[in-house]
């Protein structure tokens, strides 16, 4: 590969990174903590220690209840249900594209 496809490659590889930067404030912007402690767990399969590590909260059994009350507040909002699968269908698509 010469100077100018390495190049080529790495500004294609900047412009995506951008556009996923951008793609996850405008996600982080629609959800509450408690959606995105539910998303990391469901999504990424995280422990729940690690999960409470991230967001500041020393109890794993806190991000357990979280987690819990997001998924009954989805079972009872229709809204809510569809933001959270509309996220996490974009966030499996932009990871399908890496």
């Amino acid at each position: 590969m010469d100077y100018k496809e390495l190049l080529e490659k790495y500004n294609l590889l900047l412009s995506e990174n951008r556009r996923l930067i951008e793609e996850n404030d405008k996600l982080r912007a629609q959800l509450g903590i408690a959606e995105h402690i539910y998303l990391a767990r469901h999504l990424r399969g995280e422990k729940l220690e690690e999960i409470g590590r991230q967001f500041g909260i020393s109890k794993y059994s806190s991000v357990s209840s979280l987690i819990e009350k997001v998924k009954r507040d989805m079972s009872a909002e229709r809204k809510l249900r569809v933001r959270v699968k509309n996220i996490e269908k974009t966030l499996n698509n932009s990871q399908q594209q890496i």
